[in-house]
Parts: C-alpha cells; structure tokens; sequence
C-alpha cells in the first residue's frame, strides 16, 4: 500500500492538452519500465477546457523509493528524451505535491476503473492540521462503502488537508462529510474549503 504520492501538474499551452496528455502516457510507462513495476498510468484532466491541469499520479511505498528512482530516471536517455517532450507542450514549469497518505481509499480501486475524482481541500488555522486530520479520519470511519482517500502535504503548503474519493460516475456525487460530528466546528479549524471534479481519461 502506497505511503507517499507525488502528483505531478501540468499545465498545457494553447490548444496543445491533447499532445500534453499523449506525451505525459508515454513517460509515465518509462517510468515504469525504469522502476520495473506496472504501477497504472493515471492521468488526469481537472476540467474539460483546453487549459486546465492536466494530472499524473505517482505512488511510492516511502520518499527512499521516491528517491532512488529519481537516480535511476536521471540517467535514462530514453526519460530525459521523453520529459523534454512534455515540456515543450507546457505553458510554465511542472508543479510537484509530494503527500502523505494517511488514510488510503478503500472499497474500490483502479481495475473498476473509477471515471472521476472528488477532491476536498481544506486550509487548516496555523497549528490546527491535526485536530482537522482527526475530525475527517473521524467521518471517514463512519461513511459507508468507498472511504476516500486522506492525505496532507510533504512539500508546499502544510496547512492543507485533502480528501479525495473517486466516483463510478457523478450520480454518486453525494458525498459531503454529513457523518463528520460537531461540523459546526469545522469553522473553529479550517480557514478555507474547496473541492473539484477532475475527469481520470487514463489507466
């Protein structure tokens, strides 16, 4: 089970999402192939517009692994040959979330294929990010069926907290944390909230 997960952004220039998205496959199966694992290849697109983010998602059982396959991949001709292509179709430099899992998902997984995934985001008060970790871990428990996913930021802001749950279809967009107790005290720990849909177009 994946400890660690690096979720990569791209974002595309002007009419190029197409190509991005056909050259981020590519380089996701040589990584792969470098790691000699067959970890899915999932990509995904934040919206339907040209020019959106487009998303790869790269599990790692711990940073270590992380690492040494970043020594590996530096030194793969056919990798740097690759990664220059998807930089050319970018707008502005790859963006990298390295995260936490601190709970995983639960009741599905990528053989049935999920077609979109409801992400929460919230901004903890300084010092709140447990004490919110705790009250969704709390609520997560108590959900019946799929549990998302619950993770917190490695590298960029540490006050934010994810909650991610993927969905067969967005008839199953039902999901608001109704279960979390004392709700009201949501207001008391997170500065912000907000969530979005993003369509997985690859396995």
């Amino acid at each position: 089970m994946p400890k660690v997960v690096n979720r990569v952004v791209h974002m595309p220039k002007a009419n190029e999402k197409n190509q991005l998205i056909d050259e981020i496959i590519k380089i996701r199966q040589i990584i792969n192939n470098v790691a000699d694992r067959n970890d899915p290849n999932i990509v995904m697109d934040l919206a339907s517009m040209p020019e959106t983010p487009v998303i790869s998602i790269h599990p790692y059982e711990s940073m270590e692994e992380h690492e040494h396959l970043l020594g590996k991949l530096y030194e793969n001709k056919d990798f740097l040959t690759q990664a220059d292509k998807v930089f050319s179709h970018l707008v502005r430099p790859i963006t990298f979330w390295m995260q936490e899992i601190i709970e995983p998902i639960e009741g599905i997984t990528v053989d049935d294929k999920p077609q979109f995934l409801l992400t929460n985001v919230w901004k903890a008060a300084r010092g709140k990010r447990w004490e919110l970790v705790d009250m969704l871990r709390e609520g997560r428990a108590k959900k019946e069926g799929v549990k998302p996913a619950l993770s917190v930021n490695i590298t960029g802001d540490f006050d934010l907290v994810f909650m991610r749950l993927p969905l067969r279809s967005l008839s199953e967009f039902t999901f608001f944390l109704k279960d979390v107790p004392n709700i009201s005290k949501m207001g008391e720990i997170a500065l912000s909230h907000n969530r979005h849909i993003a369509n997985i177009i690859h396995y």
